[in-house]
């Protein structure tokens, strides 16, 4: 069940049966990261976690294969790979801060939005 801490934006996936591994994915990221819009596309191969309100454009690549067979290996990536880039926002590993950043370290500052969570 979604708390009210919680503010998913969704996942978007090119074939319809990869739409339970966006899923879990989102669950995972809202599990341990709450308070962020957390946006999963798998599409091409790859699998990208954005942070909505941050960019839309930019955000951590998976790749589709390495994290596909196996649900516990597909967790822990995905925490990796987000909380990698919550650091790379200056942002700390866990809930949501109250607070806009400033910018992502290797993201052009025209592509990131400075939006309060």
């Amino acid at each position: 069940m979604i708390g009210p801490d919680e503010h998913i934006v969704g996942f978007d996936c090119e074939r319809t049966v990869d739409e339970p591994i966006a899923s879990d994915i989102l669950r995972a990221l809202v599990d341990a990261y709450p308070g962020y819009q957390w946006f999963v596309l798998i599409r091409g191969g790859v699998v990208q976690v954005k942070v909505m309100n941050w960019s839309q454009n930019w955000g951590m690549v998976l790749h589709y294969c390495d994290i596909a067979h196996d649900a516990n290996d597909r967790r822990r990536s995905t925490i990796r790979a987000a909380g990698e880039f919550l650091e790379r926002a200056n942002m700390i590993r866990g809930r949501a801060q109250e607070r806009a950043i400033q910018g992502i370290e290797g993201v052009p500052d025209k592509y990131v939005e400075r939006a309060r969570l």
